[in-house]
């Protein structure tokens, strides 16, 4: 599956937030709000704006976008901007990577991303430069390697793996249709399967009890123990639509962990871009009180004649 069929899966998802960073109502973080609001102040309602990597708009929705008259959005997915255009019907969309963008030359006043250009490789901030008007600038949220979303996805991960690798679903498939075959064989011998990867997903999801692998090995322990109680053919259902769901998430969490930056390519990209044109550069980690990891990397620099 290529990577905008992934993310237009993702997006079909009714319950797709599209928030990489939450806070425990599952709701977008303030803090990211309030750096994007701080950012918007400074900008005047008739300014060229677009959102590189946008997804849904989470941008434009953390801040007051009535007052912008010419915003504009780019994404790999064609789903996430006819979400974003439902929310905010005056944004022009554009489909495609952030890499290969059709907008001329200095064509923006401001270009952002938050946690989305980084997909693209260091050509898709090459690309910002490029549209980017003379004396305009470039504020950007970007994937921090081994900071705290990058951990977290990385335990997320973990779980996926222990369930996919063990073939945890396949297994309960199997024990469902033993159960309905009633053959005491086959329901011992899957039932010793079972037994062999359990232990392991279990002591995972009991020191991490939320997130996609404590859902998926829950809802099979509920259907298991309680597969009496269900049609056959909706506990099946249930397991390969989940099993589908962990493949594709593990995807998605294996890209966003490939495309963070860590310092060393970071700053490699930083003269790059210096060397390209780029202006009153500066990469510095986004940090809040309650986590001792970067959340993200803030990216800023200008075009200057």
């Amino acid at each position: 599956m290529s990577q905008s069929e992934n993310w237009s899966d993702y997006w079909q998802s009714e319950s797709a937030k599209g928030e990489v960073f939450v806070d425990k109502s599952g709701n977008k973080h303030p803090e990211l709000a309030l750096f994007w609001k701080q950012l918007f102040h400074n900008f005047q309602g008739t300014d060229r704006i677009i959102d590189l990597a946008s997804g849904a708009g989470s941008i434009f929705n953390s801040v007051n976008h009535q007052k912008f008259s010419t915003l504009y959005a780019a994404d790999i997915s064609d789903v996430a901007l006819k979400r974003l255009q439902q929310d905010i019907p005056h944004v022009k969309v554009q489909v495609g990577s952030c890499s290969q963008l059709t907008f001329p030359d200095n064509s923006f006043d401001h270009v952002l991303s938050q946690f989305g250009i980084e997909y693209s490789t260091e050509e898709g901030f090459y690309e910002a430069l490029r549209i980017m008007d003379f004396n305009g600038d470039f504020n950007a949220l970007v994937h921090y390697k081994e900071g705290y979303i990058d951990h977290r996805n990385a335990t997320e991960l973990e779980g996926i793996d222990l369930l996919i690798d063990g073939s945890f679903i396949d297994i309960s498939i199997n024990i469902a249709t033993a159960f309905a075959s009633k053959n005491t064989a086959t329901i011992q011998t899957y039932g010793q399967q079972f037994a062999s990867v359990e232990p392991r997903v279990h002591a995972y999801c009991e020191k991490h009890k939320t997130g996609m692998p404590a859902h998926c090995y829950n809802g099979c322990k509920k259907l298991l123990q309680g597969y009496a109680k269900y049609e056959h053919i909706d506990v099946i259902e249930w397991f390969k639509n989940i099993q589908q769901e962990l493949n594709q998430a593990r995807e998605r969490l294996q890209s966003m962990r490939s495309v963070a930056f860590s310092t060393d390519r970071m700053a490699n990209m930083v003269d790059s871009l210096q060397e390209k044109g780029a202006t009153a550069l500066s990469a510095v980690p986004f940090t809040l009180a309650q986590h001792n990891k970067p959340v993200a990397w803030i990216v800023k620099f200008k075009k200057e004649m």
